[in-house]
């Protein structure tokens, strides 16, 4: 299994194709945020979504979108084999988490605030 971030759509789908062509068996799960979870929408409806701009959640900023666009969109629907979703009280401690191993003295100042 392999988990990648929804945003940006172009990176979910370019792991997933290259996973998939090197390991057709491999199970490719997406992940964005609750309230922005675009990608999520448009693969249980089976087409492209738009979410309300005014209404995204912003917190993650960086993984925020409202719409995927139509070719990462084609390529998620074959390639991507579930995705889920996550909140803001999750992303805040995987933060955190990923700084204090990745980036130790930056995971200071996060920690102070």
């Amino acid at each position: 299994m392999h988990l990648c971030p929804g945003w940006g759509w172009g990176l979910i789908v370019g792991i997933a194709e290259c996973a998939k062509y090197v390991r057709p068996d491999i199970k490719i799960v997406g992940v964005e945020a609750e309230g922005s979870a675009c990608l999520t929408s448009a693969l249980k409806r089976k087409k492209r979504v738009a979410l309300n701009r005014e209404k995204l959640d912003l917190f993650a900023d960086g993984v925020s979108g409202a719409q995927v666009g139509k070719e990462p969109f084609k390529i998620a629907r074959y390639c991507v084999d579930s995705m889920v979703t996550i909140n803001t009280d999750k992303i805040c401690p995987a933060i955190k988490k990923f700084l204090k191993i990745h980036a130790p003295w930056r995971s200071l100042q996060v920690l102070k605030r």
